[in-house]
């Protein structure tokens, strides 16, 4: 973006009910941290579902990327936080930015006793905006 002020990207989760869903088993596998939580990472056997945000890199501009500590895997995997219908700041950027990458990991963890289902799904709607 040529915003002189930089961008800023939330992401949410308009499901209903929010987290990764299966109508067939009439389950939903909860965020894991909770919303406002840190960035935690999932254990294997245990429940969970987040977002975590990958090594962030721009090609040119004069911003720098400030991801949002909730929300940052550091390169961990499973690692991530949680959403809920409300809009959360993942990332912004405090100038202009060209070709900024910032990847998105979605990770999910079960335990012996979650329903097996194949129709598990999620939505996560992703917005990024100047500030001009």
């Amino acid at each position: 973006t040529n915003a002189i002020s930089g961008w800023d990207m939330w992401a949410d989760d308009p499901g209903s009910p929010v987290g990764l869903h299966s109508p067939t088993a009439s389950y939903t596998l909860a965020y894991s941290p909770t919303v406002g939580s840190g960035a935690a990472v999932l254990s294997n056997g245990v429940e969970g579902y987040n977002l975590g945000l990958g090594t962030s890199s721009q090609g040119s501009g004069v911003g720098t990327i400030n991801e949002n500590g909730n929300f940052t895997s550091l390169s961990t995997s499973y690692k991530g936080g949680g959403l809920d219908a409300t809009p959360r700041i993942l990332a912004y950027s405090t100038g202009t930015g060209g070709n900024a990458v910032i990847p998105l990991i979605v990770s999910a963890s079960i335990s012996a006793i979650t329903p097996a289902a194949s129709d598990y799904t999620g939505l996560i709607n992703v917005i990024a905006a100047g500030r001009f």
